[in-house]
């Protein structure tokens, strides 16, 4: 009999740390992070780093759990927290926008400065 090896929960950790150091390595771009089912921003560190001033882009996303159009509305969501954060800062925000699908596993809004 052959056992798994690796379980799909450790391959969506090691896609998800991917994911961020791949983000992170790219100059002027930063991830927001949100709880299941939640636009609050969990860590603002990377966000108050970005100087007022600049115009940045936001694209947010929801993870698999629930229906695709319950996922686009809360993408959207974290998408806007985000603006919002960010333009009490001074911060232009050129575009919000929002993907369920692509990045589903994730509950993150990507914000590069332009």
């Amino acid at each position: 009999m052959v056992e798994k090896v690796v379980e799909k929960p450790v391959i969506k950790e090691v896609i998800k740390e991917v994911v961020k150091e791949n983000v992170e390595k790219v100059p002027g771009t930063c991830i927001a992070n949100f709880g299941v089912n939640s636009a609050e921003i969990r860590n603002t560190a990377d966000l108050d780093a970005i100087p007022a001033g600049s115009t940045v882009e936001i694209v947010g996303y929801a993870s698999p759990e629930g229906a695709s159009n319950a996922n686009m509305t809360l993408a959207q969501r974290r998408a806007d927290s985000v603006a919002k954060y960010l333009e009490k800062k001074g911060v232009k925000v050129a575009r919000s926008t929002a993907k369920g699908e692509d990045l589903s596993d994730f509950r993150i809004a990507i914000v590069t400065v332009k």
